[in-house]
């Protein structure tokens, strides 16, 4: 399958013809031309809007907009054309985001973006369906009992199921067991620079802040991973390309083609920083938000119990901690999940999860972290 290479969208040519549909689209216009990797460019351009809060539109040269996709904002539902290029994505005019008491300076457009941060209030009840742990590592002949994890001898890595979820915290002391915690509990925003970890009410301060005089870059760091020629590389290097900071080359460091040959092979993953707009309380200015907390199972059929970490940012609950801490209808969607994992589920259907263990020494699974979860997401139970 073609595999979008990461890209940055440009911004739109001034226009002086009246006739220019892309003049009355917004304010603020990003403009995708045709190319392979168009429909990366349109999913950066996206997320980029979306994280800092603006409302937005698809357009195409026409001016028509275009509808996305619900799985994945920047998709769109159809394919468009050749002759539908360039694809315009323009901030929406005030009169059309806004009601006319809403602010209009810059700072205090940046201020309500941070206001409707506040967690959405979701009634437990409203929440009819079930969700469940599951992981695309193994299958069923695979699973293991809590019992396995805590030998001495455990293997590196696990695929457990058929176990009970008793509770889910953040970093701090375990949550009431059996009671899904606040989802603001479990997103926090740390510095890449020292380390530094605030908040999920720090970080939207840190949002909502001034920006800094500094112009935004992005340098190219350290290599983080390289992906062999296997049958399932694309999926690893979708896997990669799903985060905006992770850029994929061949081995002869040039960019991804559309469709790589075995010699392009290794490809090498590297993780590029972006200069944040604001400034953290630390005087740094690298902000990476994640989920962080921690899972404790037990064995419904023994007294055997474990607790696993978690540290992602954002495969295990399907959209990024980022959206989820400044957007209300992301939020609400994740406080949705979140009581969903604690109904019971339907017949037939278990919790699956994949770890591995933290270190080389002996396996265990305590409140230090000896286990680490890792490919397992949260999905809606089957109706």
């Amino acid at each position: 399958p073609a595999v979008p290479a990461a890209g940055a969208a440009r911004p739109a040519p001034s226009a002086t013809s009246s006739g220019n549909p892309m003049q009355e689209v917004g304010d603020q216009q990003q403009v995708i031309n045709w190319s392979s990797r168009w429909a990366q460019e349109l999913h950066n351009a996206v997320r980029n809007k979306q994280r800092r809060g603006l409302r937005y539109k698809i357009t195409n040269i026409r001016g028509e907009e275009l509808r996305e996709g619900d799985d994945r904002p920047g998709e769109l539902v159809n394919v468009p054309p050749r002759g539908d290029f360039p694809l315009c994505v323009a901030v929406r005019r005030p009169s059309e985001a806004a009601s006319p008491t809403s602010p209009t300076s810059p700072r205090r457009r940046r201020e309500a973006r941070a206001a409707p941060s506040s967690a959405a209030v979701v009634d437990p009840s409203t929440v009819l369906k079930a969700a469940k742990l599951k992981s695309d590592f193994g299958d069923e002949a695979n699973l293991q009992p809590i019992r396995s994890a805590l030998t001495p001898d455990a293997p590196a890595n696990l695929l457990l199921g058929r176990f009970r979820l008793d509770g889910i915290s953040g970093p701090d002391p375990l949550h009431t067991l059996g009671q899904p915690p606040n989802a603001e509990d479990l997103i926090s925003v740390a510095c890449r620079t020292c380390g530094s970890r605030y908040s999920c009410e720090e970080g939207r301060r840190i949002a909502a802040g001034e920006p800094q005089r500094s112009r935004r870059r992005t340098e190219v760091a350290v290599e983080k991973a390289t992906i062999p020629w296997t049958p399932n590389w694309p999926r690893e290097v979708e896997r990669w390309l799903e985060e905006d900071e992770f850029l994929i080359r061949t081995r002869h460091n040039t960019p991804l083609p559309e469709q790589p040959e075995e010699t392009d092979f290794p490809l090498s993953v590297k993780q590029r920083q972006v200069r944040s707009e604001h400034q953290m309380p630390c005087g740094h200015t690298i902000p990476v938000w994640k989920y962080q907390g921690f899972l404790q199972l037990s064995d419904p059929r023994t007294t055997d119990t474990l607790v696993v970490l978690f540290e992602t940012r954002g495969e295990l609950f399907g959209m990024h901690p980022g959206q989820a801490a400044l957007d209300e209808s992301y939020n609400r969607q994740f406080q949705e999940k979140l009581i969903g994992l604690f109904k019971e589920l339907p017949e037939g259907q278990f919790h699956v999860l994949a770890m591995r263990r933290q270190g080389s020494g002996a396996g265990g699974g305590d409140v230090s972290g000896g286990w680490i979860l890792e490919g397992t997401s949260v999905e809606w139970c089957d109706d």
